[in-house]
């Protein structure tokens, strides 16, 4: 079994254009990464803090990668929520960032 899951979805929210001409158009949606973490012995005794650093870390990296990778593009990505949610019957612990995304694409 794994010790982490990744989702990356879009909301589907994108806005209408905010410039256009008959080949180019700015885009504007957001996205949601979502991660799982199993909350068992994995992580080491301390779980809940070294667990906690562990989704630190990931929610760090992504975001560092969201940046780094789309800076050549020319996409804005902008960070709007980290929030963390623990489901304490399932044992799972989730991280769930949502990123606005500004970018261009043709229409040719």
């Amino acid at each position: 079994s794994c010790t982490r899951r990744y989702s990356i979805r879009n909301l589907g929210d994108r806005i209408a254009p905010l410039v256009t001409d008959q080949q180019i158009e700015e885009v504007s949606e957001t996205f949601e990464v979502v991660m799982a973490y199993a909350r068992d012995a994995r992580f080491g005794v301390k779980t809940n803090l070294s667990l906690d650093d562990v989704i630190a870390s990931d929610q760090r990296q992504i975001h560092h990668v969201l940046h780094v990778a789309n800076s050549p593009s020319g996409a804005t990505v902008i960070r709007l929520s980290d929030d963390r949610e623990m489901d304490e019957q399932a044992g799972v612990a989730f991280a769930v960032i949502r990123y606005r995304v500004d970018y261009y694409w043709s229409l040719t």
